[in-house]
């Protein structure tokens, strides 16, 4: 028990600080990352290891073919690769959310029509 709740302040710890650095990401890309900018793709509907690396892409100065490169160049090129592993795992953290929110409105809509 007493691990658990290490574990459990170390992962609170972590994800405030993504969560810091995802606040200018939710500008354009929603409170869930759900809103592609300049792709198809929202980084929420990406895997953990697909936002590291378009992250690491975009720091680095190799994505240059999106509309939004110099954007998100700008706005990443300070991340270190630590920040850009826990904004990786927030956002799959915030899909989960979203997915039990949404789970939790139908189940109440669901409710409301019985």
């Amino acid at each position: 028990m007493k691990y658990a709740l290490i574990a459990l302040i170390l992962a609170s710890s972590l994800f405030a600080d993504a969560q810091t650095l995802f606040r200018q990401c939710q500008i354009c890309h929603g409170k869930y990352a759900e809103k592609p900018m300049g792709s198809k793709i929202a980084p929420g509907a990406l895997t953990k290891d697909q936002i590291s690396y378009a992250l690491t892409r975009y720091r680095d100065s190799y994505q240059t073919s999106s509309g939004n490169a110099k954007v998100m160049s700008t706005n990443v090129r300070r991340f270190t690769d630590q920040d850009i592993e826990d904004i990786a795992a927030y956002i799959k953290e915030l899909q989960a959310q979203r997915q039990a929110e949404l789970e939790a409105q139908a189940a109440e809509r669901l409710k409301e029509l019985q």
